[in-house]
């Protein structure tokens, strides 16, 4: 983090367009090397801190290191503090810093003198390091035993931010207070915090805060501190008043291109401030770093919320961020960014100049739609423009308006007036570089139109265009004359090409084509076209209708006799123009039904209109079980028996599949039903069910039946495992 009044030179020289991202230090390999090296080969581990001093050197809170680094402004990176073995207090006081203990150092700043304030987060303690490079601790003590008035006296439990005050002095953040260390260094108060106030215009000692992370100072002495466990950035002003400047206290991500107020953060880290008052917010949550403008708008300056690595040498505000931390800014407008999850350092080149984007300032434009063949007087075809927005802004549809001006001899349908044509598209978004808006009309030649070449014009109006060089096209369309009439839907070839095929319960298909000629056009008009599906099958959901270039949509229809009957009403056109050459193919859902049988049926049809209807076929996938010849008996299913006594007719079924093929190796149930109460059971006594498996072309038997002592009928059910067989056998006990 960084104040205004810090001014630090560049971190480097490196050329980039304003607004771009580079990595300036760690290769993305958590640990720790590459000390007197190039930083960006360097490892890191969790920064959390960035600043820049006044000469240009780079100074990072390298947490999970337990060090601050810095890198030169030549960028070779060096230990500046930390790392020693000296963990016991007082951790290294009195010695070089590069010799002290730090124990996650969340937040490193460099006051005008260029020392460093170091919070050492898990001591408890705020370490200065001097110019001479020995390091202090200069507020905080590792015990927890309250305050005594004296900095070092004062418990600072989880001091993680700090800023220099005006004066001299400094603050530091601890888990929900903020205190002040005098100038002199020998007194500290709260003026932040403790309280249980989340109101705005309370004095700053009786506000609520929850996890403040981050600080920072502007010109005018303000204190600026990231309150993150309430996702808002909140100010405390000279009259010690404290107030929100970003964030409604709702995690989450909204509001750019508005008031930062009304904006949702999520987890909030750090606050930077540059010279013109515009505030740097780095959200961990949302995976980016926020600008807010001095005027309060709020906008994305990095990261898109994905949480990855990504986008070095483009616009930062496409590049990939991981849970974002530190800010400094530097004397060239640069912004510095710890990349946490990363493990880099990245930066914002030319951060101060990036300004909101206008909610409407966007650059968009066409992409001509004509006709590449000659078109036939009297008959339609679509002409304009597919609209495209290169960005910055999200535009709205209700803003755009595409204009179509006809030439003699060519109307238009709706939306047209005389040879003007027009749209807009309310309701509607077009995001950069994402999508397009269909901007094209239906237009037709008149029939006294003079057959030749002749040209229409497309334009794309925006009020915030940014770049109107090319929002026009000229749309050449060659008029020949017409072709004889279309005929009805007799000049129609229907086949159906798809076969429903699906087994019980099961989803599936028919396709019936619609196909005549190339020279053949044929147009009868909406007529009503009805569909019958096989045995076995019900239709279920919206047909569709194709053809070969892509054109589709769903006709109007309405499924009757519970399924049985589709009924569509629709003009089965074709070779009418370009988008509908044949053929025209309709897609029929369809369900197998679940008690279905296994078997092929061709007893569907297909009525176009008043042709004769084609059959429909399909097939319900499976095995099928009937009673075949039976041992002791004549083919059939009805068997009786005298009480007590075993039944001379064992029952005995055939599998065969829908080929009619014999199945050997089908799983078959047999089960005794009794509702009469006759006793009967399998020969063993006692077995109400028996399984067996087809064999020797397909045949099974049943176990011998003994009849029970009671007159009655019952059954014997037979079915397949997969359920989808089944058979019946009837028996009587006399």
């Amino acid at each position: 983090m960084t104040t205004a009044r810090e001014r630090p030179a560049a971190v480097t020289g490196a050329a980039l367009a304003q607004g771009y991202i580079t990595t300036v230090a760690g290769n993305g390999t958590e640990g720790f090397s590459g000390d007197g090296h190039a930083a960006p080969a360097a490892q890191l581990n969790g920064p959390t801190a960035v600043t820049v001093d006044g000469q240009g050197n780079l100074y990072i809170g390298d947490s999970h290191n337990d060090r601050v680094r810095k890198v030169a402004t030549d960028g070779t990176i060096t230990t500046a503090a930390g790392g020693g073995t000296a963990c016991d207090p007082p951790f290294g006081d009195g010695g070089a810093a590069t010799r002290a203990c730090l124990d996650h150092p969340y937040n490193v700043q460099v006051t005008p003198e260029g020392e460093l304030l170091i919070t050492d987060w898990e001591h408890h303690v705020v370490r200065k390091v001097d110019t001479k490079g020995i390091i202090g601790t200069v507020a905080g003590t590792p015990t927890d035993k309250g305050s005594d008035g004296t900095p070092l006296g004062t418990y600072l439990g989880g001091a993680q931010a700090v800023a220099q005050s005006p004066d001299g002095g400094f603050y530091v953040a601890t888990k929900d207070e903020l205190w002040k260390v005098s100038p002199d260094g020998r007194t500290i108060k709260r003026i932040a915090g403790g309280g249980t106030s989340a109101d705005d215009g309370v004095p700053a000692t009786e506000a609520r805060l929850k996890e403040p992370t981050g600080l920072a100072v502007d010109a005018s002495g303000a204190l600026y501190l990231v309150d993150s466990g309430d996702n808002r950035v909140r100010r405390i002003g000279a009259d010690g008043k404290i107030t929100t400047v970003a964030g409604t206290g709702t995690a989450g991500f909204s509001g750019d291109g508005g008031p930062a107020t009304e904006a949702r953060l999520r987890s909030p880290w750090a606050v930077a401030i540059d010279g013109a008052g515009a505030l740097y917010i780095s959200e961990q949550g949302n995976g980016r770093v926020r600008k807010v403008a001095a005027d309060g708008t709020i906008f994305t300056l990095a990261g898109t919320g994905t949480p990855e690595y990504s986008g070095d040498g483009g616009p930062a505000a496409k590049a990939g961020l991981n849970s974002p931390a530190g800010l400094g800014l530097d004397q060239g407008g640069n912004l510095c960014i710890a990349d946490f999850e990363n493990h880099r350092i990245r930066m914002v080149a030319g951060a101060t100049k990036v300004r909101p984007p206008s909610p409407e300032d966007a650059d968009l434009s066409v992409e001509p739609v004509f006709p590449a063949a000659a078109q036939q007087q009297g008959v339609s075809f679509l002409l304009g423009a597919r609209v495209r927005n290169r960005g910055p802004a999200t535009v709205k549809g209700d803003r755009v308006t595409v204009t179509l001006t006809l030439p003699e001899g060519l109307v238009g349908d709706a939306g047209c007036l005389q040879n003007i044509c027009t749209r807009t598209f309310p309701g509607t978004e077009l995001s950069p570089d994402v999508g397009s808006l269909d901007g094209t009309f239906r237009v037709h030649a008149t029939d006294t139109a003079p057959p030749g070449t002749r040209t229409a014009t497309v334009t794309v109006s925006y009020a915030y265009e940014t770049n109107p060089s090319d929002n026009t096209a000229q749309l050449p369309i060659t008029i020949v004359k017409p072709e004889p009439k279309p005929r009805d839907e007799s000049a129609l070839t229907i086949v159906q090409s798809v076969e429903a095929s699906a087994g019980p319960g099961k989803e599936t298909a028919i396709q019936v084509q619609l196909s005549a000629s190339p020279a053949v056009r044929v147009s009868p008009g909406v007529i009503t076209q009805t569909f019958k599906a096989p045995k076995g099958f019900v239709f279920t959901n919206a047909p569709t209708w194709a053809y070969p270039g892509g054109s589709t949509g769903h006709p109007d229809h309405s499924i009757e006799d519970q399924g049985k009957t589709l009924v569509v009403k629709s003009n089965p056109h074709v070779n009418t123009g370009a988008d509908d050459q044949s053929p025209l193919t309709y897609t029929l859902p369809m369900r197998a039904e679940s008690d279905a049988s296994p078997g092929h049926s061709t007893d569907g049809s297909a009525t176009i209109g008043k042709d004769a209807p084609i059959p429909l076929s399909g097939t319900v996938l499976g095995t099928a079980v009937k009673p075949v010849s039976t041992i002791g008996s004549t083919a059939g299913d009805d068997f009786h028996q005298k009480r007590n006594t075993d039944f001379t007719q064992i029952p005995t079924v055939e599998a065969r599949d829908v080929n009619g093929t014999a199945v050997d190796g089908a799983r078959i149930h047999f089960a005794i039903v009794d509702p009469n109460g006759t006793g009967s059971t399998f020969a063993d006594g006692t077995s109400l069910t028996y399984d067996t498996t087809t064999r020797n072309g397909g045949i099974a038997h049943s176990l011998a039946v003994k009849a029970g002592p009671h007159p009655g009928d019952f059954t014997i059910d037979v079915t397949t495992l997969d359920g989808s067989g089944k058979a019946v056998f009837h028996l009587t006990v006399d």
